[in-house]
């Protein structure tokens, strides 16, 4: 791996971006269930989504199956999405799942009460798996295209292909859509160029540049989509860009691991959110 990648000695290592990242995350949700008059909440929470883009493009520099990789995301992604459900109306202040329709009889009543959980919005990791499978392709094409001595030719069609992924993940009502592709192909780029010659400093820059531009892209398209909001969604995209900033950070070092660390932060996802809402009925 190129020295360019590996931060210079002190740093963070890949763990603690894990757990500075689910912090992030645990805060915006207990903001969003608990005190949603609190914007200071949400504009922390902001910080997470970013991390956990570039945790994918590390863990997929790294792991030795990217198939077997993508499943385990793809498999919490499921797995979280009922309670994802449970917390995205409690937040919005729907009415619980089994008083979203009028019970029918029969088998179907069950697919009635449970089909708004795969109908409405998917949750995160559904997102990133997308993003995965994204980077698969990239660089499947870039290494054809390396082949072919046409490198700028593989990369086109990689990009082509992720931004196809993006509308996919649109069209299935991923959270962060618009984003969470883009985001994750940035700091993929920018690790591609600093191990593929760019200097030092240009690599860094590329790092906060690249995610950057997904960024206010995807800030412009909120801005435009409730004008009212602009103020709120600047903050939050200040907050996104700041995340980038923080892989800076990283020292190129894995940090702890075992195989408890390693289920560990996949079952977090669902499990926090379950023990907020059991903290939420017992106090409501």
């Amino acid at each position: 791996m190129s020295g360019a990648v590996n931060a210079a000695a002190g740093g963070l290592s890949s763990f603690w971006f894990k757990i500075l990242t689910s912090l992030f995350m645990v805060i915006d949700h207990v903001g969003a269930m608990f005190f949603p008059e609190y914007p200071i909440f949400r504009v922390i929470g902001r910080l997470a989504f970013p991390l956990y883009c570039w945790l994918i493009v590390l863990g997929f520099r790294y792991t030795r199956s990217p198939a077997k990789y993508g499943g385990r995301l793809l498999l919490f992604a499921f797995l979280s999405q009922i309670p994802y459900t449970l917390m995205l109306r409690q937040v919005m202040g729907l009415p619980p799942l089994h008083l979203q329709n009028q019970p029918q009889a029969g088998v179907f009543s069950s697919l009635n009460i449970f089909l708004p959980v795969f109908t409405s919005t998917l949750n995160v990791l559904f997102v990133l798996s997308l993003g995965l499978l994204a980077l698969s392709i990239l660089r499947a094409l870039i290494r054809w295209g390396q082949a072919q001595k046409r490198v700028w030719l593989g990369h086109l069609l990689g990009l082509a292909a992720a931004g196809a992924l993006t509308v996919v993940s649109g069209w299935i009502h991923c959270e962060y859509s618009q984003l969470g592709i883009p985001l994750i192909v940035a700091f993929y780029e920018a690790f591609w160029f600093q191990e593929h010659g760019a200097p030092p400093l240009l690599g860094k820059t590329l790092q906060i540049v690249l995610p950057g531009c997904a960024i206010a892209w995807y800030t412009l398209q909120l801005c435009r989509n409730a004008p009212s909001q602009t103020g709120l969604y600047l903050i939050y995209g200040a907050a996104q860009l700041t995340a980038a900033a923080l892989t800076l950070l990283y020292r190129g070092k894995s940090g702890p691991r075992s195989k408890f660390l390693k289920w560990f932060f996949y079952v977090f996802y669902p499990g926090h959110i379950l023990v907020l809402l059991a903290i939420l009925f017992a106090v409501s």
